[in-house]
């Protein structure tokens, strides 16, 4: 099931109340599972809690007004992020405009808005006729999720599933830590070889994993496709729809090497919904992973800035259960 993220001022909280209502009839269909900020809850860092939800949604709709546009954290960060992740085709954003403004003059103008015309969703309430227009933004957000789910299929080569291991295979511990010498930093060459051999660890979990899943839920089909050697992409179906995917890659950056996560899968290895990068380790150490988007997933279970090969599998593995 797809993720979605709404938007909007609290000025219009009493409208958007009917349109969370017909999203909800959405997600009882399997298409999509809507966020907003009532879902906050006390103690929550809203902030971190937001970014989280924008970074991981495939639909993002705003309701626009004067009073959303006039918001700053909604001009400083949910739309500069959302029109960013629909550049990269990463999400799609909906505008529904609730009520006039010179919302065209915005980063929002370049894209088509629900109502199709010139109307908005205050002339509908004037009409009394809301079961229109809330179906027709219903009908918007299920028609860019089936394109969405079109571009994956025809992005993605088949996905073909591996061999169930023998019963007598248990879940892999994961790697052996690498541990250097006494005196110096670790050389290239040795953090090379940790990356890969955390890369190793982590495909054999998530195969483990996911052959477990599979094995607790008869209702469960699983899916993992090496696409390299140092890429592979995890699926799993409920009932036939796929309800949970995931690439894990290694990646450059300016010579470091790290490895990334996306809910998008593998593709230019240029998106990333967390980024495992080294941590800094000296000889007669042992070398760490330290997550960069980890306070933004909330996984207090793991300190996300120092985690060694069944700990990064493990957190990766928690976000990849988050979907599902």
């Amino acid at each position: 099931m797809m993720k979605g993220f709404v938007a909007y001022s609290k000025a219009d909280s009493r409208t958007v109340e009917g349109l969370m209502i017909h999203l909800k009839g959405l997600e009882h269909e399997g298409i999509i599972e809507t966020w907003h900020d009532r879902q906050l809850v006390p103690g929550d860092e809203w902030d971190s809690r937001i970014h989280a939800e924008l970074a991981e949604a495939d639909i993002i709709i705003f309701c626009v007004s004067a009073d959303l546009l006039a918001t700053d954290y909604v001009q400083r960060v949910e739309i500069p992020t959302a029109i960013a992740r629909h550049d990269r085709e990463e999400a799609t954003v909906i505008p529904v405009i609730f009520r006039k403004c010179a919302w065209q003059g915005h980063a929002l103008g370049r894209l088509q808005g629900v109502p199709a015309k010139d109307g908005t969703v205050q002339d509908y309430i004037r009409e009394d006729n809301m079961d229109e227009i809330w179906t027709d933004v219903a009908n918007a957000v299920r028609d860019a999720v089936q394109r969405r789910e079109e571009a994956d299929v025809h992005s993605r080569p088949a996905q073909t599933r591996r061999e169930a291991p023998p019963e007598s295979w248990v879940r892999p511990s994961g790697a052996k830590p690498v541990i250097f010498s006494d005196h110096g930093e670790a050389s290239d060459l040795e953090r090379d070889d940790f990356v890969r051999s955390t890369f190793a660890s982590i495909s054999e979990y998530f195969e483990a994993s996911l052959e477990n899943l599979k094995e607790a839920n008869p209702s469960c089909e699983v899916r993992l496709q090496e696409l390299s050697a140092d890429a592979f992409e995890a699926s799993v179906y409920v009932n036939g729809r796929r309800s949970a995917f995931c690439g894990i890659f290694i990646h450059r950056d300016m010579g470091a090497g790290g490895i990334g996560y996306s809910n998008r899968g593998v593709g230019q290895r240029n998106a990333f919904n967390e980024d495992l990068r080294l941590a800094s380790g000296e000889r007669g150490s042992r070398l760490k992973w330290q997550a960069l988007m980890g306070t933004m997933h909330g996984a207090s279970e793991f300190d996300t800035n120092e985690m060694d090969q069944q700990m990064a599998s493990a957190y990766l593995w928690s976000l990849f259960m988050q979907r599902l």
